[in-house]
């Protein structure tokens, strides 16, 4: 409920769950709170209001395969930081 109540929607099949928020902005408390979620394979969200630490966060996910990201303000090295922990880092505009 939570997740809707701010604007993001996920798919939660047998095969894969999927959480998206691209129609709201997502801060760092909000990323702590989705990094408490079990299972999560694939995450995509904008984040012009989270740092580089909460996108960490995101990426740190047990089990995370893949992590979208919607930004104009990410730099190469936050980027890289996060291919280190999550295999499919993809940035889109």
């Amino acid at each position: 409920d939570w997740l809707e109540e701010r604007g993001g929607a996920y798919v939660w099949e047998p095969e894969v769950f999927v959480v998206t928020v691209l129609d709201a902005t997502f801060s760092d408390e909000d990323a702590k709170r989705l990094s408490q979620l079990i299972g999560v394979q694939q995450i995509v969200v904008e984040v012009s209001k989270m740092s580089a630490e909460g996108l960490k966060k995101l990426a740190d996910i047990p089990g995370m395969s893949s992590l979208v990201v919607r930004a104009d303000s990410l730099i190469e090295c936050d980027v890289e930081q996060l291919q280190a922990t999550c295999p499919d880092v993809r940035i889109i505009y």
